[in-house]
């Protein structure tokens, strides 16, 4: 058996031939944006390769709550990514249209909900 059922043209998975999935992401809920704090590691896995170092990383917070470093806005912690010694985040430029886009997004949103307010 070949694996394919003649009468329909369809593939059967009966463990002869390699089952592939074409879409696995197919039942899957798209993952928001703004909404997610792993959005940028997951984004960019080459640049955040232990998922870590991130805008929204647990071990940063907890660095901030204890003063040990400074809080900075979305804007100026982009700008010490693309202006820091390390510049493996300012020669992709991917990655630096993903934080114009972030950046723009959020003060949209913040827009929006200070327009509300009013």
């Amino acid at each position: 058996s070949s694996g394919i059922n003649a009468e329909y043209g369809e593939n059967i998975n009966d463990g002869k031939i390699p089952f592939m999935d074409f879409a696995p992401g197919q039942d899957s809920k798209p993952v928001p944006f703004l909404g997610n704090p792993k959005s940028e590691p997951l984004s960019f896995p080459d640049l955040f390769p232990l998922g870590s170092g991130h805008f929204h990383d647990k071990a940063r917070e907890k660095l901030i709550k204890s003063k040990a470093i400074p809080k900075l806005s979305l804007k100026d912690y982009a700008e010490s990514r693309l202006f820091s010694k390390e510049r493996k985040f300012a020669q992709n430029p991917e990655y630096i249209f993903y934080l114009q886009n972030w950046i723009e997004r959020t003060e949209i949103i913040n827009s929006i909900i200070t327009h509300l307010r009013k």
